[in-house]
Formats: C-alpha cells, structure tokens, sequence
C-alpha cells in the first residue's frame, strides 16, 4: 500500500500556521513528556516534529511551554528559510497553543519568574 501527502493547489497563501501540543509525563519509563509541532502551509504538512522532552516537566504548562519553545525556533528556521526561496513572510506568524497557562506564561512577563527555574533545566 503506497501512501501520499497531496497538495491540492487550492490554497496558494505563503503564510504558514504552526500548531504545538505536549502531553504530561507519559514517558513510562523516565517520566518525561512527548511534545510535538506541525507547521502547515497551502492547505499542507511542510514541518513537524514529536519527540519525548530531554527533562522532565514539573508541570503540564511547563510541557507546553518547551515544546512551545521548539515550535517557535522552527518558526524562525521557516521564515528564514522561506525568505531565501523569495518568499519573505510580511506580518505574524501565528503559533498555536492549547495551554491556556502556557499562553498566559508566554504573553505576560511577571509570569517569567515562576518558570525562571526551566531555564536552567532545559535551555
């Protein structure tokens, strides 16, 4: 059986969305948690990822939180990388995000102390 991804041509937009989400310490034997990204552009999958977490999260926002930084680095490389294809990318491009706290982290920086110590753990 042959599979494929299949473009239909109908969505011609250069912009891309990038979606992320990560579970809570389902990693049975090490207790870390599986994150993952999708980066979809023209109606289609051009990027993604899901891994299991090199540490593990305290929390569920701090899951969704590291894989919410993974995203954003692709992020960067796709809007790079687009620019060099002479596509450049004018405006946002949208990260989506299911964790109402991780969002609330990301967005307001008197919430950056409570997570001061994921810094010294994962970056």
């Amino acid at each position: 059986m042959d599979y494929k991804l299949t473009y239909s041509g109908k969505d011609t937009s250069v912009v891309f969305d990038t979606y992320c989400d990560a579970s809570h310490g389902d990693g049975l034997d090490s207790g870390c948690s599986t994150g993952g990204y999708l980066t979809v552009m023209g109606g289609g999958a051009i990027g993604w990822s899901s891994k299991l977490q090199p540490i593990v999260a305290l929390s569920s926002t701090e899951a969704e939180y590291m894989v919410a930084t993974e995203a954003a680095k692709e992020i960067l490389w796709m809007r790079n990388i687009l620019h060099k294809f002479g596509f450049p990318q004018h405006g946002t491009s949208p990260l989506h995000i299911d964790n109402q706290s991780a969002i609330s982290v990301s967005k307001n920086p008197e919430h950056f102390g409570q997570m001061k110590h994921l810094d010294l753990r994962f970056f």
